[in-house]
């Protein structure tokens, strides 16, 4: 084990609780805070900064990943991309009454890849 005798480095410990400190402050300001829901809705887990993108890889096309993951989590589950909270409806009944949810006036927020200006 390397031990330094320079007094003027700061001890390993100390740099490393300044690190954990710092982690846990961006991770409190920077998470997103959990959308208000009616009802349970089962959420991957997920990370600050990352969402749950650790738990999204597998080698899997993305239509059989969300596949896989509607059988663990059911036809309505969501997870978080990055910051964005995002909801997966799996189920051809779930996606019908989104659908005409839509038609009636309910609108989703707005996507920004979408938008052409």
């Amino acid at each position: 084990m390397l031990v330094s005798s320079d007094p003027s480095l700061p001890s390993p410990w100390l740099a490393a609780m300044v690190t954990a400190l710092v982690v846990l402050l961006a991770w409190r300001w920077l998470a997103p805070d959990p959308p208000q829901q009616q009802g349970p809705m089962p959420c991957l887990p997920h990370l600050p900064l990352l969402g749950s993108l650790p738990w999204l890889r597998a080698h899997l096309p993305p239509h059989l990943l969300f596949t896989q993951l509607s059988r663990r989590y059911g036809p309505l589950y969501s997870f978080y991309l990055g910051p964005h909270y995002t909801v997966v409806i799996n189920s051809l009944p779930h996606v019908k009454e989104v659908l005409l949810a839509e038609r009636k006036g309910l609108r989703r927020p707005p996507l920004h890849v979408f938008d052409s200006s």
